[in-house]
């Protein structure tokens, strides 16, 4: 598979589909099946001889928003379940890493929480689902981790995974354009905007916008072949970080520019004299357009964007809290794991016990602290492995230059919006594989 004489076929359609989208949503009722069922076909016919389950695993996490802002999902959490079904699949198919067992074991720390969360079951719905929501992230992530560990891929590969990503998001960007409105609506607050956002949360929305600009700048750096591919790919980079920037939800920017600078950091030390001049514009040119970039919003939103990222509120008073509460979040959810710090409260449990204690209920946006309150002493030995595992898989192999953007991903994403799309834990997977850059296929 290869969509390199496809590309802006490929392009000119999932624009068209963002359109589609917004003015007949209900015909993308159907649409995840479609992918489904063709992607199905596509890796049993295949074998998965080149890794093709990520290339779908890729583009159902590509078009989980979209999916989203639609309204219309039989399954909420389709995005999670395409890339579990994928990832599982190419299991069966291919044999795994026998480090990747470590993966498996994760998943076994996981069964005491969920145990303990269905043995204080309270028979509602809601709270059902509360389970359902607060394991199958971590389930995706390990299954994803499972397979990609150790797992080969040459240049070829992870240029169809990032496009596979990019597709569907040129989609999510399309509805995103076509819902806000042309009005001062969305320059009147220094709060998250849904109405940027497509009518869905800016916290996840601008995580996917964030990685879709990530993707875009990895596909000049490294894929663009042709100057209009270079243009293309820079032009949607510039529109991505502005409509990430213009969600005023700061995380997904943020990290975008972690990872750009990561990966042009990590490049640096692997090029020549000549490669390093390259670089050293690249980077000067990404800075001037940044501030260009975030000028120009600042007039456009009236200085509510300066005020955002300055922790000030719409008057430009500074805020006592610059966070959005995440902070108080995180602090109730620790105290929660100091009360039960063997089993925690139990999975889905932790909502509950905060309001106990706070007195206010919300979702955690910390991955980190709630897998410490629900799941005590197992959810921190999770983290644990999950944050130095791959970290090890870098010592030991040096020149991935992805595996750190990837890791960094995960790691900024899971703090400030924990693991309530398939991304941070599809990409998680993606930063252990191995990468040989001198492989073209």
């Amino acid at each position: 598979m290869d969509f390199e004489n496809k590309l802006y076929r490929l392009i000119i359609l999932h624009l068209l589909l963002g359109a589609l989208g917004f003015y007949v949503p209900i015909l993308f009722v159907v649409y995840p099946f479609i992918v489904f069922v063709f992607g199905l076909y596509y890796v049993i016919m295949s074998r998965n001889k080149n890794n093709e389950v990520l290339y779908f695993a890729a583009y159902f996490c590509g078009m989980e928003c979209f999916l989203r802002m639609m309204q219309n999902l039989i399954f909420y959490e389709t995005g999670k379940y395409g890339v579990l079904f994928f990832m599982l699949l190419g299991i069966i198919l291919n044999n795994i890493s026998k480090k990747a067992l470590i993966y498996f074991l994760i998943i076994l720390l996981f069964i005491p929480g969920i145990v303990f969360g269905l043995v204080n079951f309270s028979g509602d719905d809601n709270f059902k689902k509360e389970i359902i929501f607060n394991s199958l992230g971590p389930l995706t992530l390990s299954i994803s981790a499972m397979y990609c560990f150790d797992k080969k891929i040459g240049m070829q590969q992870l240029k169809n995974i990032f496009l596979s990503m990019f597709f569907p998001l040129l989609s999510t960007l399309v509805f995103i354009l076509l819902f806000t409105p042309a009005d001062s609506r969305i320059n009147t607050i220094t709060e998250s905007n849904f109405l940027t956002c497509g009518g869905y949360g800016p916290n996840q929305v601008s995580t996917v916008l964030g990685l879709a600009g990530f993707i875009c700048f990895s596909l000049f750096l490294f894929f663009a072949k042709t100057f209009m591919n270079k243009i293309i790919y820079v032009s949607f980079c510039l529109i991505f970080s502005y409509r990430c920037l213009i969600t005023f939800s700061r995380g997904g920017l943020l990290t975008e520019l972690v990872l750009i600078l990561s990966v042009l950091g990590l490049t640096y030390f692997k090029m020549n004299f000549k490669g390093k001049l390259k670089v050293q514009f690249i980077f000067f040119t990404f800075l001037i357009a940044s501030i260009l970039i975030f000028s120009y919003t600042i007039f456009q939103t009236n200085g509510m964007i300066s005020n955002r990222y300055s922790g000030k509120n719409a008057i430009g008073v500074e805020k006592q809290d610059k966070f959005s509460g995440r902070a108080d979040l995180a602090e109730a959810e620790l105290e929660v794991f100091m009360k039960h710090p063997l089993l925690g409260a139990g999975i889905g449990h932790s909502k509950q016990a905060r309001a106990a204690l706070t007195g206010h209920e919300a979702a955690s946006h910390n991955e980190i602290t709630r897998l410490m309150a629900e799941q005590g002493l197992f959810g921190l030995i999770i983290i644990i492995l999950l944050f130095f595992v791959p970290l090890v898989h870098f010592y030991i192999n040096k020149n991935q230059i992805f595996l750190i953007p990837f890791f960094l991903f995960w790691f900024f994403t899971i703090n400030h919006a924990a693991i309530r799309i398939a991304a941070p834990a599809f990409i998680y997977g993606l930063s252990l594989l191995k990468i040989n850059f001198d492989e073209k296929t």
